[in-house]
């Protein structure tokens, strides 16, 4: 929000005046809101819980730990976005840790893959605003998302897997 600012970011004042879309930047706000909101009220934590209870984390099987953890960071950004994932995220690292077997370094560092990989553009508020600036339609953003979503699964979580083998840490 701050390089947004007339004379303080990337653009001036009337380029600010001109391009950048209020509705937009009450839209980040919101977010933002939304995830203090959720780690605030025990909802993030309600369903952190939740999630503990029902995902698949099984110290004798590293592989289906770590897509398990990946997919909590990315249905947490469904609720947080990925502004407020990492905050509810490391709360629970410790009993993920203690669930999977891994190192609590590596359980912790595993969930920037998930919330890294925004499955909608409303998920990472840099997009929605990046999109409100350039004129770009919902449907454009969408496709672009679940297309490096598609790439982020398929190709960098398999080697993020062998790169954590590699180094000994799961």
């Amino acid at each position: 929000m701050i390089t947004l600012l007339p004379r303080v970011g990337f653009i001036n004042g009337e380029e600010f005046a001109s391009g950048v879309n209020m509705r937009t930047c009450i839209y980040v706000a919101g977010i933002l809101g939304l995830a203090i909101a959720v780690t605030q009220t025990g909802i993030g934590g309600a369903v952190g819980n939740a999630l503990l209870q029902v995902m698949p984390l099984d110290k004798d099987n590293p592989f289906t730990s770590f897509l398990a953890l990946t997919g909590i960071t990315s249905a947490l950004n469904f609720i947080m976005t990925a502004n407020g994932v990492p905050a509810l995220y490391t709360t629970f690292a410790q009993s993920f840790a203690d669930a999977t077997g891994f190192p609590l370094l590596s359980v912790i560092m595993i969930q920037v893959l998930g919330y890294s990989t925004p499955l909608l553009p409303y998920q990472a508020s840099p997009i929605v605003v990046a999109m409100g600036l350039g004129k770009v339609p919902a449907r454009a953003g969408m496709q672009l998302c679940l297309a490096l979503a598609a790439v982020s699964y398929l190709i960098l979580l398999p080697l993020d897997y062998a790169w954590y083998q590699l180094l000994g840490k799961l």
